[in-house]
């Protein structure tokens, strides 16, 4: 009532000056100030009013939006904060996008999605970053990543509404996921955030979406051998682009004089927590003691335990000794952290562990996968004690050298690797099956053109239909229909 009240007073001390004006300034007649007052009130003080209220202003401003969409090949740069957009803005940025990168995941796993985006971008197509949790959304835009922050199902709705997307692409399997693949206009692709042997890499939740992209056949066998059964078809091998600058130079009888010893870490889950972590002071020590240089590096998700925390501490502390008292006491040639404080930041990424050392000891974990790119020889941890189940159970080592929990095959193992590396052939020979690739194919242009040709030529209805018709005439004990898609 008050506001009201304020806006006659307004309207009305308006008005009188402009009927002041016209008479006094301008000496118009009465008829003629009339209906010049009528025509301000009606224009201006009313329908200007109006117009220039909440009502209505954010809409004119809003639709003009799209206008500067992304031209081909270039996200959107409208920045955001944390903070819930308005529908039409929400809108507003996704407008002229093709598809989505969609993330649900908490802060310090951003890495999740700075794999993919090099590659994404690599594709020459508009699209936009989704972030479901709020810390993660912030995360995200430190790195410079304008990411729209998404809180609640309603939210996406809005997002969506009336917009023409291809696409979405996700890179976990988050909880809100499916907020998102309930749409099913749209192509549904799961790239997930690396492959291992691990449960994650064989999750039954992959059935929902439409398509999975996995490095070779080795993940598609590893999701039929762990009774999880999704249409071969639905697979498309694009290898790992991450890995595709890397070198794959090495053959056997190369000096190994770096050691990268990279564990997992425990997992959310107990049939997830294959990590050596609880013994990385003893593996670090004596790897030092057989003469290596050690490059450390703890999984991210490692630094938010208290319990791995404190180990790393520890082992930064026994680095920077040894380091001191050795004859190369820069980070830069002795032992170090990866992309720890302590050790100048010194290898941030993965990549650049894997570059700099020629051996690897690892854990049951996706960097294995990515190590085989390279030839180089690696070694897995098995927390088990039962090198038979262990093969068995995780397919990744068995090109791999093994290693029980106490390391007993170690002296072994350094000896193998110095004097002849007898498993090279058999890592070749796994590198195309876990991999997809041979020498002279690129793991980045297997990405770029498989995700292309989806983009492009895939027909989800058809594809759908033909399915279920398949199915339908295998449940009726009738012949598949001929011709299935491809």
């Amino acid at each position: 009532m008050k506001k009201k009240l304020t806006d006659i007073i307004i309207r009305s001390v308006l008005l009188a000056l402009f009927v002041a004006v016209c008479v006094f300034v301008f000496r118009l007649d009465l008829v003629v100030t009339a209906i010049a007052a009528v025509v301000f009130y009606i224009v201006v003080l009313d329908l200007g009013g109006f117009v220039f209220t909440r009502r209505i202003w954010p809409q004119i401003v809003l639709r003009s939006l799209p206008k500067v969409a992304p031209k081909k090949g270039r996200k959107i740069a409208l920045k955001v904060t944390p903070v819930m957009l308005e529908a039409d803005m929400m809108r507003a940025v996704f407008a002229g996008c093709e598809f989505i990168l969609y993330y649900d995941a908490p802060a310090k796993t951003t890495y999740q999605v700075t794999m993919w985006l090099p590659f994404l971008k690599m594709l020459d197509r508009p699209f936009v970053v989704v972030a479901r949790q709020a810390d993660s959304a912030k995360e995200l835009r430190d790195l410079g990543i304008n990411a729209i922050y998404l809180k609640s199902i309603t939210d996406v709705d809005q997002a969506l509404s009336g917009q023409r997307l291809k696409a979405v692409f996700y890179v976990n399997n988050g909880m809100r996921n499916m907020h998102m693949v309930r749409y099913n206009d749209k192509l549904h692709i799961q790239m997930l955030h690396g492959e291992s042997d691990k449960p994650t890499s064989f999750n039954p939740v992959c059935k929902m979406y439409d398509i999975l992209y996995v490095s070779g056949q080795l993940a598609i066998d590893r999701y039929h051998n762990n009774g999880v059964f999704i249409d071969d078809r639905q697979f498309r091998i694009v290898s790992r682009p991450q890995v595709g600058a890397l070198s794959a130079a090495y053959r056997p009888g190369d000096a190994i004089d770096t050691v990268l010893y990279a564990p997992t870490w425990s997992g959310v889950y107990a049939d997830q927590n294959l990590s050596s972590m609880p013994r990385a002071i003893e593996i670090v020590d004596r790897l030092m003691e057989a003469g290596f240089r050690v490059i450390f590096r703890p999984h991210p998700l490692s630094y938010k335990s208290t319990e791995d925390s404190a180990i790393i501490d520890a082992i930064a502390d026994r680095m920077v000794a040894a380091n001191a008292a050795s004859d190369r006491p820069g980070a830069a040639s002795g032992h170090l952290i990866s992309n720890h404080e302590r050790f100048q930041g010194l290898l941030p990424a993965a990549n650049d562990c894997i570059d700099a050392a020629q051996f690897m000891i690892s854990d049951v974990t996706s960097l294995v996968g990515d190590w085989l790119y390279t030839k180089k020889p690696f070694a897995v941890i098995d927390p088990t004690d039962d090198q038979a189940v262990f093969e068995r159970d995780n397919a990744l080592v068995r090109p791999a050298y093994y290693l029980d929990s106490a390391l007993t095959q170690l002296p072994a193992v350094i000896d193998a690797v110095r004097n002849g590396d007898r498993l090279f052939a058999r890592r070749v020979e796994w590198r195309a099956y876990a991999l997809g690739v041979e020498d002279e194919q690129s793991p980045v242009d297997m990405f770029v053109s498989t995700t292309l040709d989806l983009l492009d030529n895939f027909d989800k209805q058809a594809f759908q239909r033909q399915l279920l018709e398949e199915n339908q005439h295998r449940l009726s004990g009738r012949p598949a229909l001929a011709g299935a898609a491809q």
